[in-house]
């Protein structure tokens, strides 16, 4: 089923503006530092980011049931996403963010198994690189 053009650009729209968390808490991370409203931008990021990963698994748990052929099997891994954005919130920021880095590529992997729509496969893995590029930025910024 192919969406109305209207759907897709805001879809698009809506999944650009929403790296733009993760962008700024890695750029306050590295311009504001060590300090009060720093720290907060860090806990802000990752806190997103265990959000959005729980988001991205829920996204392919409903592209799993819509077909009714044999990736049902997949389903199970859907699941992973929120499981491992909470065990990743419960353990110190490098590590959270560490888990939040490899999950993030782990999902796009997961969406290219499933029957996607080409522009959905292109946004999601431009989106990825941002997060990905963005967490890593967090990461380095706060083990400097």
């Amino acid at each position: 089923m192919e969406l109305p053009r209207d759907t897709r650009k805001t879809a698009i729209l809506l999944g650009s503006a929403g790296v733009l968390p993760f962008v700024f808490g890695a750029l306050a991370a590295w311009v504001i530092g060590d300090s009060p409203l720093g720290r907060w931008s860090v806990d802000a990021a990752t806190l997103y980011g265990a959000v959005i990963l729980s988001f991205l698994g829920g996204i392919q748990w409903g592209l799993i049931l819509q077909k009714p052929d044999d990736q049902h099997s997949l389903l199970f891994l859907t699941v992973l996403p929120a499981l491992l954005a909470w065990v990743a919130l419960l353990l110190p920021d490098r590590f959270t963010l560490g888990v939040l880095i490899v999950c993030f590529p782990a999902c796009l992997i997961l969406d290219f198994r499933l029957s996607i729509p080409a522009w959905f496969r292109t946004l999601r893995a431009a989106l990825t690189i941002v997060v990905v590029a963005s967490l890593v930025a967090l990461l380095i910024a706060i083990s400097g």
